[in-house]
């Protein structure tokens, strides 16, 4: 029983986090600098560089938290990937791309997650809805907002695996006969995780209407606050 109410409370927790990351998009709403550092490098130092380096040392040890699944104990979490693809998003696209694809995953993946025990079509049926009022809240015709969640929605279960290797003969040891300990540095599998795939391909579908048909898309929703003014 223990076992069970404790992965409740990593879902639980995985599930929030998940839809917290959305409020990355406070960005939008910042001046340019605060107190006189250009304020995209708060933005890289906190959700790229930080999540990395806890990432280093977790991985070293080998250890989870809460919230983490069983099998991140050896891979890159997925917390990782879906902050970097939210940083990368909105500092090489246009926030009527990057906001909504960010969001779309931050809201669209726990749906597919938590009904996930229903049956097919009510699973992908409520995402798809879900991710579909995210675009039209961007003010993306009906017609647009319809393609973008369809995108979305199959991003999430498209992946990329790359094995990357040296042979071992290059590690071989002719005095001690065996292969030297540091080829485990140079043999790894690279494997992409939905929570950027479904950030980034939706983005870049996206980007070729933006560049195709500009008069498609909307104008940009969120603008700096004024009253923010005082932390330039």
């Amino acid at each position: 029983m223990e076992t069970t109410e404790s992965s409740l409370k990593g879902e639980i927790v995985r599930r929030v986090l998940h839809i917290c990351v959305g409020a990355i998009l406070v960005y939008y709403i910042l001046p340019s600098t605060l107190f006189g550092v250009p304020t995209w490098i708060y933005l890289v130092a906190l959700f790229i560089a930080l999540p990395i380096c806890i990432e280093v040392v977790r991985l070293n040890n080998k250890s989870l938290f809460l919230g983490l699944r069983e099998y991140e104990r050896s891979r890159v979490a997925s917390y990782v990937w879906f902050t970097t693809g939210a940083t990368l998003l909105i500092i090489f696209f246009p926030q009527q791309i990057a906001a909504p694809c960010i969001l779309a995953t931050a809201f669209g993946d726990p749906a597919i997650g938590v009904t996930k025990k229903l049956r097919r079509r009510y699973t992908f049926s409520i995402a798809i809805i879900i991710i579909f009022l995210i675009f039209l809240a961007f003010k993306y015709m009906l017609i647009l907002a319809v393609f973008a969640a369809g995108v979305t929605f199959i991003a999430q279960f498209i992946e990329f695996k790359v094995q990357w290797r040296v042979r071992r003969s290059l590690f071989w040891s002719r005095s001690k006969h065996e292969v030297s300990k540091y080829r485990k540095y140079f043999d790894f599998l690279f494997k992409t995780d939905d929570d950027l795939m479904m950030q980034f391909i939706p983005a870049v579908v996206l980007f070729f209407v933006f560049l195709i048909l500009p008069d498609l898309m909307p104008d940009t929703l969120l603008e700096p606050l004024d009253q923010l003014a005082f932390l330039k």
